[in-house]
């Protein structure tokens, strides 16, 4: 691979950092939170709220690994930096097409309610045009 001259982009070293601490809050709320215990006759227990401790910090283990390797390996932070732009350009341009087709939609209904609203202020007009 060629070296980039550069300075890489830090937004995957940003989102790996938000996801880090995104699930050490997760895990001191679940550390906080008192065990939910069953009573008799109850039926169903109830929803598990998420993952357990071990796996919160198995996933926090993991992020921690990759921001390490991100951060220590300037040709993979470009790697991933790319890979989330176009995870992020592909959003955008789904929500580009989406508002595009509101637009359209709204535009064209628009017209008929102000066809049907100019036709229906002169009924002989429209009556006179149809006989």
């Amino acid at each position: 691979m060629t070296k980039h001259t550069a300075a890489p982009s830090q937004s995957a070293l940003l989102v790996l950092e938000a996801l880090t601490d995104a699930a050490k809050e997760r895990e001191d709320h679940f550390r906080q939170s008192p065990q939910r215990r069953q009573e008799p006759g109850q039926g169903m227990p109830p929803e598990p709220d998420g993952h357990t401790l071990a796996e919160l910090q198995l996933f926090q283990a993991r992020l921690e690994h990759i921001r390490t390797w991100v951060a220590a390996d300037p040709e993979l932070l470009r790697i991933v930096d790319a890979h989330l732009g176009q995870h992020v350009r592909q959003a955008e341009a789904h929500r580009v097409r989406r508002e595009r087709q509101a637009m359209t939609l709204t535009t064209a209904a628009g017209a008929v309610l102000g066809w049907l609203a100019s036709a229906l202020t002169a009924p002989d007009t429209l009556w006179r045009s149809l006989f």
